[in-house]
């Protein structure tokens, strides 16, 4: 099997920043490469009692070269280690540009990031081990879920202040209320015995499906409970 590909220096730190969002998680990540899509997976994991499953997708558009060869219909998955993962994106963080590409040093099968450095011209080569190869049953097993076509779509202009707000309150609870309107109205909300503190966003870009356009000609609002350990710059909300 043969994958080469090449990142721009913003790409790159896109990269960089999935990776440490993963290795706040989980110790070990799935990338998955097709002719189509460049993927990291994770799944829940069972030892450390986590549900949380990341699925982080991109097209080959967002690279400026790309090319995959396998006799799997020219897919690939490998599991690594994230913190590999992050040595290696930080090696490029000031590159022109980085190389993706698998190799094998010293008979070691490694997922291998190639920087060419602009102050100096050089190029630095992380090779990241690859712990194992999925076949395609074992890549079912990071297989993304199906879910429901969201009623309430909305996006944040800047998702770091949703981070911030969610940093305080996880001081004061384990978990967090959410409320929102069709409006684009959004309501942090953190309630114990001993306190209780809430915030509030307006004005925040709101998609609807289609079915739910005739049924919200009112200012509907949704509300969830959920684990205040979350990073996201969009959230949906769909009627179970």
């Amino acid at each position: 099997m043969k994958f080469r590909a090449v990142l721009s220096n913003d790409g790159v730190k896109v990269f960089l920043g999935i990776a440490q969002s993963l290795q706040k998680l989980t110790d070990e990540c799935v990338i998955h490469m097709t002719e189509d899509l460049f993927e990291f997976r994770v799944k829940p994991d069972v030892n450390n009692n986590s549900e949380i499953q990341v699925f982080a997708k991109f097209f080959t558009e967002a690279f400026t070269d790309y090319h995959i060869e396998s006799k799997a219909e020219n897919k690939i998955s490998i599991v690594v280690r994230v913190r590999n993962l992050v040595r290696a994106f930080k090696s490029a963080g000031q590159a022109m540009e980085a190389v993706f590409k698998l190799t094998k040093p010293d008979n070691v099968p490694c997922f291998s990031v190639v920087a060419s450095e602009i102050s100096t011209c050089l190029g630095v080569k992380q090779d990241v081990p690859i712990t194992s190869i999925l076949s395609k049953s074992g890549l079912s097993e990071y297989r993304e879920p199906r879910l429901p076509t969201p009623d309430i779509t909305m996006e944040f202009p800047d998702p770091r202040n949703v981070k911030a707000i969610l940093e305080r309150m996880k001081a004061l609870d384990r978990f967090v209320h959410m409320e929102a309107s069709t409006r684009g109205n959004l309501v942090f909300k953190v309630q114990t015995e001993v306190v209780s503190m809430r915030t509030f966003f307006s004005g925040l870009d709101v998609q609807q499906s289609k079915s739910n356009d005739d049924e919200n000609e009112n200012d509907d609002a949704m509300s969830v409970r959920t684990s205040n350990s979350f990073r996201s710059t969009r959230l949906v909300f769909a009627k179970v």
